[in-house]
């Protein structure tokens, strides 16, 4: 490898390469169940093809992609990303931070409507539209929860771990009303009696298992972001703290 080469690789580009693989092969694979008929009578399947979509995906693009790599010098994604982390830094404030939150809980609850799972159902290419706007949606959110230099968070670490619960929030109460609905709401899963999970069991599983991949995704943000600012604003004390202010010659000579 050339000197000029090693020059624009930044540390950590080869696994945050593999990371952003990853969530684009979670992104595609997630899409095999729907357009193989498997997910077409099965609604645990279907709610880890979204759970995959909605939250895994994003946030292994968002963390993976080498964005520093795609904006080095001579490379075509210069100028975009350039031009984006300029305007990212120009545009700060809560409500962006919010505007893009609720962009991604609309996308979210949106593909969760009893109208579009149904459809899902009947046409399962539509699994195709699901998969590019929730990872799109959630892809802009994460940038705002971690650091992906030259994307760097418009937002403090205690409203990044706030964005972050609210969303993991909105997940789980859009899960927990779907599983704990005494008729359901989709209709498009058909269940015998007798055979396999019942329509009641289906659902719980369901909500359990969406609840469980949003821990695993949003909790650590949370905790990490909230963890890191209780540290520095404690170094920051300690610091201030340990500071002894100058005496002058009248105050010196009395100690």
């Amino acid at each position: 490898m050339s000197d000029g080469a090693a020059l624009t690789r930044p540390p950590g580009a080869a696994w945050r390469r593999a990371l952003g693989i990853a969530g684009l092969g979670v992104a595609i694979l997630a899409c095999v169940p729907d357009l193989a008929g498997i997910a077409r009578g099965s609604e645990v399947a279907q709610s880890l093809s979204y759970a995959l979509m909605a939250m895994v995906a994003p946030a292994l693009i968002a963390i993976g992609v080498p964005w520093s790599t795609l904006s080095a010098h001579g490379t075509a994604m210069r100028r975009p990303i350039e031009r984006l982390g300029t305007v990212r830094a120009d545009r700060r404030g809560l409500a962006l931070c919010l505007g893009v939150l609720v962009l991604d809980l609309v996308v979210i609850v949106w593909w969760r409507t009893p109208v579009l799972v149904d459809a899902l159902a009947r046409h399962p290419a539509l699994v195709l539209a699901e998969s590019a706007t929730l990872c799109a949606a959630g892809t802009v959110l994460w940038l705002e929860l971690v650091e992906a230099a030259p994307l760097v968070p418009r937002s403090s670490r205690p409203r990044r771990a706030v964005l972050a619960a609210l969303a993991m929030w909105t997940v789980w109460s859009v899960a927990y009303l779907e599983g704990m609905s005494s008729t359901g709401w989709y209709h498009a899963f058909h269940h015998v009696a007798g055979i396999g999970l019942s329509a009641a069991a289906e659902r719980e599983l369901s909500a359990a298992l969406i609840w469980a991949v949003a821990a695993v995704v949003f909790m650590p943000v949370v905790f990490s972001n909230l963890f890191r600012w209780l540290r520095a604003e404690s170094q920051a004390g300690t610091s201030e703290g340990g500071a002894r202010p100058a005496l002058g010659p009248v105050a010196g000579s009395l100690h």
